[in-house]
């Protein structure tokens, strides 16, 4: 037995894994998904595998359609019929195989064979108890006093679950163990089973019933093909619909899968069974040799393919297959010939780069790797179901009792798809749990995406929880993009909060202001000192602030300095609203290293602004900013907030932190005029005294 020998040429490849055609060869672009991936598509190999993909043919589809029609016209009747036809054998009364049964064939097992069996369900269930998923919440409050918000993600196991295990030409106890432990550790309470019926009193095979006794699974049909698929997913008489199928089968399995696919969860659509070796010239050949038909004898369709960049290997490989195949019993060896036939491959590539490169655009089901230092080179595998390293991991020690699961993706779809672990049997359920101000902060945002999105329902269910009408002002409210004119100012008739929106010729200006809150900060303006200078502030005010500036900088910075000020101003004077009860006056004096300033406001309403500052000479620019712009985005903020503000930066030799110290005093003067009652340190009357009248 020779298997087919494709030698891809050194030409093939680039360094760095990029690859170009070659007349004759196998590269070509758009096949890199990132450095070293390599320039090998599954489509453009020359040999079998560039056309192994799962295929259906309709006549078999459509006999499936009338399958599940069958069954789902006549449920427990047209099981019976089906199982005469296609098994011929008459399904029990009642349908379930007996719970007796199952432990007599558990007592009839051989005492070794029982102690593998229990063996492989310890590994399997050690290897998937790693693999549990947790409930977690995200908190989002900065201190302990807000109100609580959080998101979180709570994960819930399946009630009911359905378990396929192939039949006919033998049985298959460890795809059993495979998709039940699994959903036991996931917390499925309800797992029911069906297998092709078969001689015995059990009424499946009797290691099937054995593998279930000792699993502790109580609910097992003796059903096979497409109708027991149909019996899971849609129900019967007898037996309940599942939230989800899974276990390998035949193609009418498969395609019952596809075609039931909505009325039941499935977990893949995997075809018959495939190895790729990576072996290099320092791999036993007799070894490789016995793990390629490790994976023929499965199937006629299993596919097999060497890959190597030592042609002697390969060689070598060749003259060891036909003792270990003429070794082999009559029907194995008959599958394995057939398998080789057609599915074997051995691909000789320039290096283990490029064999790599190879094996991910193959994305096998099973991966052997057999090289020196393997474990160096699983950095290099991006796709496979399940890889085996070194000559003492071969692929069926995962077949059954290695702990890794054996139900995996086939036939390239490894490429976006895993093998059957513990995620297969539950639910990832997210949760939001806002509290008033955390709503408050997001509902300018939601109103006008909404607004964008043309769905006024969603605007009005937060408009209603603002205290606005259902058709209220809102951040979804029309720009007067070239006058220079502000749209409406969205705030909570509860909270202190505002959403100003400004554009003109030169600039255009968000601010979301939530005074309130619990410093949520995200200020972009393009002059990075400037963020800066706005986050301390608002950090010290101890707001919740979202600042988006935008404006033509390679011009001039003035427009966008001086209308942020005046954006940000009209912000504050719409979150303070009436002030009523506020403390009105706010100071604050804050050293940093050498630097000294002070600040003193009154939130009266008078517009005004005396600002001294003694800059060191010669740093007329930080961070982008040029510092005589400074005095311009004050003047806007306290004229159009309406506050009477003096800010004096004393001293200092460090322009950065002179500036810095001024603007996080304006933020602690502000916190502190903003003050009310409840949240100030002393108590105040509602009603702040002034000269001219109460705030």
């Amino acid at each position: 037995m020779q298997l087919s020998v494709y030698v891809l040429k050194p030409g093939d490849v680039q360094p760095g894994g990029v690859g170009r055609m070659q007349p004759g060869g196998v590269g070509g672009p758009g096949a890199e998904d990132r450095e070293g991936s390599g320039p090998y598509t599954r489509g453009s190999l020359p040999g079998p595998w560039a056309h192994r993909r799962l295929q259906f043919n309709e006549q078999a589809v459509e006999r499936v359609r009338q399958i599940i029609g069958q069954v789902a016209a006549a449920g427990d009747q047209a099981l019976r019929e089906l199982s005469r036809q296609y098994d011929q054998r008459e399904l029990p009364q009642p349908l379930a195989v007996a719970p007796e049964a199952l432990a007599q064939a558990a007592r009839q097992l051989d005492p070794e064979l029982r102690q593998a069996l229990e063996l492989a369900i310890s590994r399997v269930r050690r290897f998937h108890e790693q693999q549990k998923r947790r409930s977690w919440r995200l908190a989002e409050e900065a201190h302990p006093d807000a109100d609580p918000s959080w998101l979180g993600q709570e994960i819930r196991p399946l009630r009911r679950v359905g378990i396929y295990v192939p039949g006919g030409r033998a049985a298959y106890p460890s795809s059993l163990i495979m998709a039940a432990v699994p959903a036991q550790v996931a917390g499925v309470q309800e797992i029911a089973v069906v297998s092709p019926p078969a001689p015995g009193g059990a009424g499946v095979h009797p290691l099937v019933a054995a593998t279930a006794e000792l699993l502790g699974l109580r609910e097992l049909y003796p059903i096979g093909g497409a109708q027991a698929v149909a019996a899971l997913a849609l129900g019967t008489e007898s037996i309940a619909p599942v939230d989800k199928v899974v276990g390998p089968g035949n193609l009418y399995v498969t395609l019952a899968k596809r075609e039931l696919f909505g009325a039941t969860g499935v977990d893949m659509l995997a075809g018959p069974s495939e190895v790729v070796i990576v072996a290099d010239a320092a791999a036993s050949p007799d070894l490789v040799a016995a793990d390629l038909l490790s994976q023929a004898e499965h199937d006629e369709a299993a596919g097999c393919c060497l890959i190597t960049p030592s042609p002697e290997l390969a060689a070598q490989v060749q003259r060891s297959l036909e003792p270990l195949l003429q070794a082999l019993p009559e029907e194995s060896r008959r599958r394995a010939e057939d398998s080789l036939c057609h599915w074997g491959a051995i691909y000789v590539v320039p290096d283990l780069e490029a064999a790599f490169c190879l094996a991910n655009a193959l994305a096998p089901e099973h991966l052997e790797i057999q090289v020196e230092d393997a474990e160096a080179w699983l950095n290099r595998v991006d796709r496979a179901g399940t890889v085996f390293l070194g000559p003492w991991s071969p692929e069926p020690m995962g077949d059954y009792v290695a702990g890794t699961n054996h139900i995996l993706p086939t036939h390239g779809t490894a490429r976006f798809a895993s093998g059957l672990s513990v995620d297969d049997f539950v639910r990832r359920m997210t949760v939001v749990s806002l509290g008033p101000s955390r709503f408050r902060l997001l509902a300018g945002p939601v109103m006008r995406l909404a607004g964008e999105e043309g769905l006024p329902a969603h605007a009005a269910s937060v408009r209603l929880r603002l205290g606005l009408g259902p058709q209220g002002p809102g951040p979804s409210a029309p720009r007067s993009a070239q006058t220079g004119q502000t749209a409406p100012a969205v705030r909570s008739a509860l909270e202190r909060s505002a959403t100003v929106q400004r554009s003109t010729r030169e600039t255009d200006i968000r601010v979301e202001l939530h005074l309130d809150g619990q410093r949520q900060l995200a200020i972009r303006t393009g002059i990075g000192f400037l963020d800066h200078l706005v986050e301390q502030l608002a950090f010290h005010a101890g707001w919740d602030l979202r600042l988006d500036a935008r404006g033509d900088l390679q011009v001039d910075a003035h427009h966008l300095v001086e209308d942020t000020g005046m954006v940000l101003g009209q912000a504050l004077r719409e979150a303070l609203g009436g002030k009523q009860g506020i403390a009105r006056f706010g100071s604050a004096w804050i050293p940093m290293d050498e630097a000294l300033a002070f600040c003193a406001l009154d939130l009266s309403g008078r517009g005004y602004l005396q600002y001294s500052a003694h800059l060191p000479p010669g740093q007329e620019q930080v961070g982008g900013l040029p510092l005589y712009l400074l005095p311009e985005f004050l003047r806007a903020l306290a004229y159009t907030s309406g506050i009477t503000l003096h800010l004096n930066l004393d001293r200092g030799a460090n322009a950065h932190h002179m500036v810095e110290a001024g603007f996080k005093a304006l933020g602690r003067a502000l916190a502190q005029a903003a003050q009310r009652p409840a949240a100030s340190s002393q108590a105040r009357p509602a009603d702040v005294p002034s000269t001219k009248g109460v705030l």
